[in-house]
């Protein structure tokens, strides 16, 4: 099974390759405010819940897509990536389709210097992070980010278990995000990526 809840070792180490959280991640997060999102429909869903300064934002609702109320896996995995590095601006979250909760998206990433070589080179990185050790990444296809700019690709990844699963990466300067989608068809994910990074990236 793909799914990351059984890679936790490994999708750290993967996100560690990628360098989101290395130096520029102790600045000052002392101010807080609610932050207004974007949801898929374009309108804003505000979180109910402070977001310091310069990190990233997990609302309630992203368009369709309502937070599980089972954290357990986005949990885990936060806690293993903030085991390897000592960055602050770390997020993990899982949604789940309101109109269909066997369609679920597992957010991760943070703020950080990222490592040398192209855009391509990381994103290529990032979209293998989170499979089994030897999987293999489908074609990746380049990503309309939307409003936040950088650069978005999804690809989808093979698995024996009947489910569907498509990896999304974005990156735009010092910020990175992934997103493992299950349960959606290949094109699905990549209609959905700019408005899930306008609502969690700063």
């Amino acid at each position: 099974m793909l799914y990351p809840s059984i890679r936790l070792v490994s999708l750290a180490g993967s996100i560690a390759g990628v360098a989101l959280f290395l130096a520029g991640c102790g600045q000052n997060a002392a101010g807080t405010s609610a932050k207004p999102t974007a949801s898929a429909a374009g309108k804003p869903v505000k979180s109910d819940k402070p977001v310091a300064a310069g990190a990233l934002s997990a609302p309630d609702e992203i368009g369709s897509l309502r937070k599980s109320a089972d954290q357990t896996v986005a949990t885990d995995l936060l806690k293993q990536i903030q085991g390897g590095t000592k960055a602050t601006k770390m997020i993990a979250v899982s949604y789940e389709d309101g109109t269909d909760k066997s369609h679920t998206v597992l957010v991760y990433g943070g703020v950080g210097e990222v490592p040398p070589g192209s855009t391509d080179d990381q994103l290529k990185s990032m979209l293998g992070s989170g499979t089994m050790v030897g999987s293999k990444v489908g074609e990746a296809q380049t990503v309309d980010p939307g409003a936040a700019g950088g650069a978005a690709k999804c690809a989808p990844i093979p698995s024996n278990d009947g489910l569907k699963y498509v990896n999304c990466g974005w990156i735009n300067g010092k910020t990175a995000l992934v997103m493992t989608f299950t349960g959606f068809d290949a094109a699905t994910p990549q209609t959905m990526v700019p408005a899930i990074v306008a609502a969690i990236a700063p």
